[in-house]
């Protein structure tokens, strides 16, 4: 394993080690959990209350693989995001927490979780912008960005 793949794993790591905290689905709102290999991607929605996985979807999947001729690239993510919203939908989750899993919002995962939007879900948070505890639209997440804003006001906010 060469110097520079040990440095991209390390960072992974970091990224989903800071995200772990962040991010826990519970029954009203659940995790959507985003899994990518070289070959594949999927997506689960997980209640961490029960530790339960409610709704899956996969390119590795025997419906997806006879549709798509490939299912790493940026085509099956957005496949798979629709797919997994469709599927959320008819067992009637509305809302989810995005766990991009330590990969960058980026590139698959990005797709996914627009296609995610896209089909139905009314917004999928984006990745937390650092030392804000704020996605992008705006909206204060809860963890440690909340403990930080002790007078409810997010940076920015205020006089």
């Amino acid at each position: 394993m060469s110097t520079i793949h040990k440095v991209k794993l390390v960072r992974q790591k970091r990224r989903k080690a800071r995200m772990k905290g962040l991010v826990r689905g519970t029954s009203s709102r659940p995790r959507l959990r985003v899994s990518r290999s070289i070959k594949n991607i999927s997506a689960q929605i997980i209640d961490d209350s029960t530790g339960m996985t409610l709704v899956a979807a996969s390119s590795a999947e025997k419906s997806f693989r006879t549709a798509a001729k490939h299912g790493g690239n940026i085509v099956a993510a957005t496949q798979i995001g629709k797919q997994i919203a469709e599927r959320a939908i008819a067992k009637g989750i509305t809302q989810i927490a995005f766990d991009r899993g330590g990969y960058k919002y980026h590139g698959r995962i990005k797709a996914l979780a627009q296609a995610a939007r896209e089909g139905g879900f009314p917004r999928v948070p984006g990745p937390v912008l650092p030392g804000t505890g704020t996605d992008r639209a705006g909206v204060l997440r809860a963890g440690r960005a909340a403990q930080r804003h002790d007078d409810g006001l997010a940076h920015g906010d205020g006089v």
